[in-house]
């Protein structure tokens, strides 16, 4: 691991994020993102996860906006099914707390990681960044071998990534 703990993950998470991202909302997610990716790697529920990755974001005196937006994103998929249509009441992604929000609502909503993908690139707004962010997600939780070989085989330069990553045929 890179970090050692909540607290240092959460601070290489913003700065990394500071370098490219002004204001406090590019970088607020990410270093809640960083949090999430290390809690599931431990081997941690995606919904413990969320709520570490949260509860970073609420000591963070500047966190106020990235904690309405995952407290949005919780509320959104206890009470309706989720597609693209639902998940733009959280937004269009264009902004970190948004893509958060909409990626914390995917990964929540669908505990297959295949369609919490195909639910978080399948709306209106910032699909990409989205998209990277569930795959990210996912992918600690998951691993490898939780997405769908055929996608693996087709990643832009796979030749390059561990044959493990690519898959085969087989699988």
């Amino acid at each position: 691991m890179v970090a050692e703990g909540d607290d240092d993950a959460y601070r290489i998470g913003c700065e990394v994020a500071a370098l490219t991202h002004g204001h406090r909302c590019g970088w607020i997610p990410a270093g809640v993102q960083a949090v999430m990716v290390q809690r599931l790697v431990s081997g941690e529920s995606m919904e413990d996860a969320v709520a570490a990755g949260r509860s970073m974001a609420v000591a963070d005196p500047r966190g106020g906006e990235v904690v309405d937006a995952i407290d949005s994103a919780v509320d959104l998929v206890g009470r309706t099914p989720l597609g693209g249509m639902a998940l733009e009441e959280l937004g269009g992604a264009w902004v970190g707390e948004e893509a958060l929000a909409i990626s914390v609502a995917c990964v929540l909503a669908e505990s297959d990681p295949n369609l919490a993908m195909l639910l978080a690139v399948n709306h209106s707004g910032d699909s990409d960044s989205t998209g990277a962010i569930v795959g990210n997600l996912v992918g600690a939780h998951h691993g490898f071998e939780g997405i769908r070989s055929d996608w693996r085989q087709r990643v832009e330069l796979a030749d390059l990534l561990p044959l493990p990553f690519r898959g085969t045929e087989e699988d």
